[in-house]
């Protein structure tokens, strides 16, 4: 279902600083699809809202939905990992 992220850590933890992440955005992060992440919001994996009502409308995902997401899915811990690369990164 999913391919392994490549994206550095400093980008992850920068982008999971936001309060709410685009389809774009959550896709780089979790290495899924735009299409998957819509999909995944559909069926309640991920949480958010639609800028508008119209049923096209972008969505913004939780940035905290995204790390559950990841944890319980993926078996992934996107908080450590972006805590560890802080701190390697500190003088």
């Amino acid at each position: 279902m999913t391919k392994q992220a490549t994206q550095p850590l400093d980008e992850i933890a920068s982008l999971l600083a936001k309060d709410t992440l685009s389809t774009k955005e959550t896709a780089r992060i979790l290495g899924i699809s735009s299409v998957q992440v819509t999909k995944e919001f559909h069926e309640g994996r991920l949480s958010g809202w639609r800028k508008t009502s119209a049923q096209n409308a972008a969505l913004r995902i939780y940035a905290s939905s995204v790390i559950e997401f990841a944890d319980r899915f993926q078996g992934r811990k996107l908080i450590q990992q972006s805590k560890k690369s802080s701190r390697a990164a500190a003088p």
